[in-house]
């Protein structure tokens, strides 16, 4: 990856700025991991690895993937793809028909 960025901006990175754009560029699942790992970085310096760095992004990817994978979407309405049988447009059904629940 470290290749990757040096080739696509033309410049060599030392250690610390290739584990401060790493950092930079977690997305908003981990901002409490961002946070910590800079934090870190500001007392730690280079004594903060890139295998630290890495192990601590797959621990909290774990937990984004659990959470996500366990999120319940069964409060979600399928929308009604039939017509209502009141007054014949498509969309709705006669029980949550607007004009009879006004009555």
């Amino acid at each position: 990856m470290r290749n990757e960025l040096e080739f696509d901006y033309n410049e060599v990175t030392d250690e610390d700025d290739f584990k401060l754009m790493v950092i930079g560029g977690l997305t908003d699942d981990y901002e409490s991991l961002q946070s910590q790992l800079e934090y870190d970085f500001e007392k730690m310096g280079s004594g903060l690895s890139l295998r630290k760095i890495k192990s601590q992004i797959r621990i909290r990817y774990s937990r984004v993937k659990v959470d996500i994978s366990s999120t319940s979407f069964s409060g979600f309405k399928r929308r009604f793809k039939g017509s209502c049988h009141h007054c014949g447009k498509q969309g709705h059904k006669k029980e949550n028909f607007w004009e009879l629940k006004k009555r």
